[in-house]
């Protein structure tokens, strides 16, 4: 027989200010680490970041690169947990799916990307779409 479930302490879910659509890279085998972080940290993105579709749709754009000895130490405190498959993931905050799908089918953003992908990470990308619930940063960072 299963465990009761605790009481709710909060509503149910509702949709938060902006869209996260989080796209999981893994570097292609014969890319090293450390070509793989610095060319998508720097060339791939410069490609893009001056396109107008990119520009006015996405409210907010962040890259987390995931370093093995990083996920090394992190396997010490998580020993259970399998490693996630990954080497990074780029996230981008949207006003709606609508103007996802604008960026994504932009006629400028698919030409200056088609084909950048293939230097560095393996294809097709994988995907997740949310929202985010921050409750807490001291950073004062952007």
């Amino acid at each position: 027989m299963s465990k009761p479930q605790p009481e709710l302490q909060g509503p149910p879910l509702k949709p938060g200010r902006y869209i996260k659509i989080s796209l999981f890279l893994k570097r292609k085998p014969d890319v090293t680490e450390e070509y793989f972080h610095a060319y998508w940290l720097h060339n791939h993105t410069n490609l893009f970041l001056e396109v107008k579709a990119f520009k006015e749709l996405v409210r907010k754009y962040n890259q987390s690169h995931y370093i093995k000895e990083l996920a090394d130490m992190n396997q010490e405190i998580f020993v259970n947990a399998p490693r996630v498959e990954f080497d990074g993931v780029a996230e981008f905050w949207m006003d709606s799916m609508d103007d996802w799908r604008k960026l994504w089918n932009d006629e400028e953003f698919t030409r200056v990307l088609k084909g950048d992908s293939d230097y560095f990470t393996i294809l097709p990308l994988h995907a997740t779409a949310g929202y985010d619930y921050l409750f807490k940063d001291d950073t004062n960072e952007v």
